[in-house]
């Protein structure tokens, strides 16, 4: 609330990334607590929610009914094409001001047609037993966005701890929202 208030005080609305450690559309998540976070997110208004979600098919049967708010945004995370192919049409499907794609840890090349979402990030995994990323897959993804009109955001490309390896690409840090 307090971050609201400046919003509205200020004029800059700042993102906020619900639940990092959740997902609002796990079956798992009690009602009572998404119907709480609704009502949060309807007092402000003057911040740029991002709900991130793994499960995007359980989305629309979980939205409020007053369901899409203006400022609140959807990303899926699809980290390779199996998930793209079988994920990407129910966010495409799924009502939202914007919407997303997180592809990271990115783990395999993604081809994603003629889709347009608003925002693709990628990055690699971190962590001691993390998978590999291969250059030639965010290359690529970069290059979909900017054909397709897409912003792009490349994170990390992950290792033993987040960001060791840097962020950019052929020395070009892309950081799009």
């Amino acid at each position: 609330m307090r971050w609201n208030r400046k919003a509205e005080q200020t004029g800059y609305r700042p993102r906020v990334f619900c639940a990092s450690l959740a997902d609002v559309f796990d079956n798992e998540v009690d009602n009572t607590w998404r119907t709480d976070l609704w009502q949060l997110v309807r007092e402000t208004p003057n911040l740029r929610w991002m709900l991130v979600t793994k499960r995007i098919g359980n989305a629309a049967k979980m939205l409020p009914a007053d369901w899409p708010f203006a400022h609140v945004g959807i990303i899926s995370t699809l980290e390779n094409q199996e998930t793209w192919d079988r994920d990407y049409p129910k966010l495409a499907r799924t009502q939202a001001a914007w919407h997303g794609v997180s592809a990271e840890p990115l783990l395999g090349h993604i081809d994603i047609g003629n889709a347009r979402p608003d925002w693709i990030i990628t990055g690699g995994e971190s962590g001691p037993a993390h998978r590999f990323t291969d250059p030639a897959w965010v290359r690529s993804m970069r290059d979909q966005c900017a054909s397709n009109g897409v912003a792009f955001h490349h994170k990390q490309w992950g290792g033993n701890r987040p960001k060791e390896n840097g962020c950019e690409i052929d020395g070009v840090e892309h950081k799009h929202f």
